[in-house]
């Protein structure tokens, strides 16, 4: 992953910066997707067994999603705000949701591979698929209010709730399956 990180650095920092940088948040983005589908996709086939379907979704779709849009977010914030349709000059807004994801993802992995109790999963997945679904929320309300409509729908706001929703589905699932109570 740290190799892979550096090569995206070299890559930004190289000659036509700013086609590279683009390229490079829209791999990272590509990369998310699919790390996402994999994990839920697999975590939802071993449902009903939610221990086995978070020992999948947790270091996968939350740890590595996590870490890959800190990166974009942090590391690549003027190309992603670009392809998002949000450029400023201000990049403290791209910072805050790489720390966002950061956060989330070091305490999946850290969850993961400390060999944390189900419950402690379930709260990670469950509040990681929160954070994604407002975002689902505000990407779906600008492509019916805002500019790039009908692509910032299909390249934002539908991705990004069908990820949170299935996330939803397996943390409630898991919530479920523990006996864990809002007590």
């Amino acid at each position: 992953m740290l190799t892979f990180v550096l090569l995206l650095v070299l890559l930004a920092s190289a000659p036509e910066k700013v086609a590279r940088s683009q390229l490079i948040a829209w791999i990272l983005h590509i990369l998310e997707l699919i790390v996402g589908i994999f994990g839920v996709g697999v975590g939802i086939s071993r449902l009903p067994d939610a221990t086995s379907a978070l020992a999948v979704v947790t270091p996968t779709a939350v740890g590595l999603v996590g870490l890959l849009a800190f990166v974009r977010h942090f590391l690549f914030h003027e190309s992603d705000a670009k392809r998002l349709g949000w450029e400023s000059n201000r990049a403290e807004f791209q910072y805050v949701l790489g720390f966002a994801n950061l956060a989330f993802a070091l305490v999946a992995l850290l969850a993961y591979f400390g060999g944390w109790a189900v419950a402690a999963q379930v709260a990670v997945v469950l509040g990681y698929g929160l954070y994604l679904l407002q975002a689902a929320l505000l990407h779906t309300w600008q492509s019916v209010y805002g500019e790039g409509r009908l692509r910032r729908l299909v390249q934002s706001a539908l991705p990004a709730l069908a990820f949170s929703l299935l996330m939803l589905y397996i943390a409630v699932n898991a919530m479920i399956q523990a006996d864990l109570s809002l007590r």
